[in-house]
């Protein structure tokens, strides 16, 4: 039977989404793709917007969440309609389905190829949804962490101390999403209230699969596509309610859109990724190593080639940085945890002629870096997971490296060389050194840019696929 508050649930979020899109972009967006930002815009913005109303004491409920984002989305849309926006760009939807289902005039093995590649695409989000709403949750940190949270949400209408206490310095766009889901369905559903993350993994490959087509023909699109879906990890935490999939989907879809402003210019993809950098920032605690990591390149990226752009890049940093506010101004977040830990590291450990504890030296030293490197080269080149994926990456870099130094795409490769080494350093402290040894957080962490990196190696790839050979170009140019 279908359930209807469930459904209307979720299209709070996404007409909210919506009419975000429609006010950035001019550009004509097509409709999955249009719907897929629609989705990760109006479910991190609602998320964001409860934690606000719950700071200012508001209590929780369907009502009170339902009001302002009503009223939120009725002036955005009154904005849109003013400028004389498309909001849902349904009109692109017939013409997609027909180019992927409609039988081509010559039959071959390119048709059979591509209609194989959105079967199997397309099973695999069947399996996604049941694996979240069908399959029940085991995973420990799932039920006790997010789902608790969710749950204490939803009973008292505050984020508690007593929520406070289970989440620690994790941020909340996960369990909040999830007291939506059960805040429109008037009670606790611990299977429904996991759509959120199908729902995620969906969007993820939406936009993959129609940034890469705006380059790549939709053959070559589709089998990266493919590629994507076929990461076991991915697979996993897309029904498994950790809050590694949001932070893989906020995190990968920002990076996509950078990288698309890096080529086109066009305003409306960079403040795409503002909004999608400033989002992740409210799921886990290495969002904001992450957003600063694409500040970085961002920073690069207008010193060596677009100075004139600094104007469009402050309004997509300040609208990145007016979304994470919330967040950091929380005593929890990444960058206070992290000054009160140099903090600690600047001061004198012991007063001076006090001898230190037998031990403290060797279990205060830090791993060697070969070990580091030895460690985190076995999970990226070993992995089941997505060993093959570093090896292409290399070379692709490697045989592309003409048309990398000569295009934009070296500032893409440069943020997936910045975030290995942010993760090699997060690892080269004693107490987190273990997790890189057993592997139970390094997969995750290298997780959320897997996605990109995929993006990236498939750019290069199409690109020297489809550059002439030197043959043909001597013949031209002989003519």
């Amino acid at each position: 039977m279908v359930n209807f508050n469930l459904i209307l649930t979720i299209l709070i979020p996404f007409l909210l989404g919506y009419s975000v899109v429609a006010l950035l972009y001019k550009e004509k967006v097509p409709f999955l793709e249009r719907a897929a930002l629609a989705w990760g815009f109006g479910i991190g913005l609602l998320g964001i917007e409860m934690y606000l109303l719950s700071i200012l004491g508001v209590k929780l409920n369907l009502r009170s969440v339902l009001f302002p984002t009503v009223l939120l989305t009725g002036l955005l849309l009154a904005f849109v309609i003013a400028g004389k926006r498309t909001v849902f760009g349904l009109k692109s939807l017939p013409s997609f389905i027909k180019s992927l289902t409609a039988p081509a005039k010559v039959l071959d093995w390119r048709f059979y190829l591509e209609k194989t590649l959105v079967l199997m695409i397309g099973l695999t989000i069947v399996y996604v949804f049941f694996d979240a709403l069908v399959k029940p949750t085991i995973e420990f940190d799932a039920m006790w962490r997010q789902g608790t949270i969710a749950k204490i949400i939803l009973a008292t209408g505050q984020v508690t101390e007593q929520a406070r206490t289970v989440a620690g310095p994790h941020p909340y766009l996960n369990p909040l999403a999830q007291a939506w889901i059960y805040m429109g369905l008037g009670y606790w559903n611990d299977a429904l209230g996991k759509i959120i993350f199908p729902l995620c993994f969906t969007s993820l490959l939406f936009i993959f699969y129609f940034r890469l087509r705006a380059q790549a023909s939709r053959l070559n699109a589709l089998i990266f596509t493919f590629l994507l879906t076929s990461f076991p990890l991915i697979i996993l935490h897309a029904g498994n309610a950790y809050s590694d999939l949001m932070q893989t989907f906020y995190y990968s879809a920002g990076a996509i859109y950078l990288l698309s402003w890096f080529k086109d210019n066009k305003a409306a993809w960079l403040y795409s990724s503002a909004l999608f950098f400033g989002i992740g920032n409210f799921v886990k605690q290495s969002g904001i190593p992450l957003w600063g990591a694409s500040v970085i390149v961002l920073v690069l990226y207008l010193m060596f080639e677009k100075p004139k752009e600094t104007k469009t890049a402050l309004i997509g940093f300040a609208l990145s940085l007016l979304i994470s506010a919330p967040w950091f101004f929380s005593k929890n977040n990444f960058l206070y945890s992290m000054f009160t830990s140099l903090t600690a590291r600047l001061a004198p450990a012991a007063t001076p002629g006090t001898p230190l504890a037998a031990g403290t030296a060797a279990a205060a030293a830090n791993p060697a870096l070969g070990d580091l490197f030895y460690h985190l080269g076995r999970r990226m080149f070993t992995y089941a997971d997505w060993q093959i994926l570093w090896f292409i990456f290399i070379v692709a870099t490697v045989l592309g490296g003409r048309l990398l130094w000569q295009s934009y795409l070296k500032y893409g490769c440069l943020l997936i060389v910045i975030n290995l080494a942010m993760i090699t350093y997060s690892f080269s402290n004693p107490g987190s050194y273990q997790y890189l040894v057993d592997g139970t957080l390094v997969n995750r962490l290298m997780m959320y840019q897997v996605p990109f990196v995929l993006f990236y190696s498939a750019l290069i790839i199409t690109a020297i696929l489809a550059a002439p050979e030197p043959a043909v170009i001597a013949a031209k140019k002989s003519k």
